[in-house]
């Protein structure tokens, strides 16, 4: 898991360049509860769809026309190669927060619980890993 993703930077997750691990935890932990919340969504109905963060570029015409676009794939593709929003600059952290590592193996645990939870989730039905009028 790449927890720069994951970490918010707000102050109170900051103590003289050391990671606030309550913190990093409170953040997982809340993430986790979501990820739970929206399984329990995936369960009442079938059109639901679940798409990992780093899939959604490659997947942006698949989740465009799940939610009903009538955007052409051209649009598309230009949407996708011009995305409104900047993305961040990569940061090294454990530049900055000595203890770095340690936040990243609670975030590799968290995330090995929420793959395991979305795997059991696809397997079960519970969750359509594609747009429902595809066969």
């Amino acid at each position: 898991m790449q927890l720069k993703t994951q970490v918010t930077t707000d102050a109170h997750t900051l103590r003289a360049g050391r990671l606030d691990i309550d913190a990093v935890k409170n953040e997982l932990s809340i993430r986790f509860s979501n990820d739970l919340l929206l399984t329990s969504l995936a369960q009442r109905g079938p059109n639901y769809m679940a798409v990992d963060y780093g899939e959604v570029e490659k997947r942006f015409g698949e989740i465009a026309r799940h939610i009903g676009s009538q955007a052409t794939d051209h649009q598309i593709t230009e949407i996708v190669r011009r995305p409104a929003t900047k993305k961040l600059p990569e940061v090294d952290y454990g530049k900055i927060f000595e203890n770095f590592d340690e936040a990243r193996r609670l975030g590799e645990t968290f995330e090995a619980r929420r793959q395991a939870l979305i795997a059991s989730a696809i397997q079960t039905g519970r969750i359509l890993t594609a747009a429902p009028n595809a066969d």
